[in-house]
């Protein structure tokens, strides 16, 4: 499986031209052992919560999530926040990952994912530190929204398995390599993302 990488600074400046329409409230959600995962329950994400709150991977204070309701408090788009872990060695200390992403069906297209993405970025989480965003090539809305909020593509990534096991397997940057993709010129990344893998 390959993926298109992409990063932004936390230092960047953040516009708020996105914003909610009519109707819709956006909260923070962080995890309580009363409140283990956010809204929009499913067991992959259960799963992922087990392993920052359990195992103790990443910088956990920065797991969190971004949640717009609607007017009847359902879910109609989650943006998650996961910090550095070992499924993606590319990042490094205090970066921050912003994925599984979700909007409702029925509320696409109303930019609800455009505005969850620029509140992670204002609040500032990652402000001395880079913000990634790992995608399917296929995935172009998802792209889209990150492209929109300044994201630049690093490269291609590709799913290195472990012991055979795709789903216990990290994610590896094709073009540049890890590490040394940090210091990669975006221009330069983003002319050799575009070529293809």
């Amino acid at each position: 499986m390959e993926f298109i990488v992409l990063r932004r600074s936390g230092s960047l400046s953040v516009s708020t031209e996105f914003t909610l329409p009519k109707g819709f409230l956006s909260s923070w959600w962080r995890v309580t052992f009363r409140d283990l995962w956010p809204q929009g329950r499913n067991w992959q994400l259960r799963i992922c919560m087990s392993w920052f709150l359990y195992l103790g991977f990443g910088e956990r204070k920065a797991y969190r999530a971004l949640l717009v309701q609607d007017a009847s408090g359902g879910l109609a788009h989650r943006s998650m926040v996961f910090p550095r872990y070992s499924k993606e060695p590319f990042m490094e200390e205090g970066d921050l990952q912003i994925c599984r992403t979700f909007t409702a069906p029925k509320y696409r297209g109303l930019g609800l994912a455009k505005y969850g993405v620029q509140e992670i970025l204002r609040s500032g989480l990652a402000n001395s530190a880079y913000y990634w965003y790992v995608v399917s090539p296929m995935n172009t809305a998802s792209i889209q929204v990150a492209r929109a909020n300044g994201f630049e593509e690093r490269g291609f990534g590709h799913k290195q398995p472990l012991i055979g096991i795709s789903k216990l397997g990290k994610i590896v940057l094709s073009e540049h390599g890890n590490k040394e993709a940090r210091r990669v010129p975006l221009a330069q990344a983003t002319r050799s993302a575009s070529r293809g893998c």
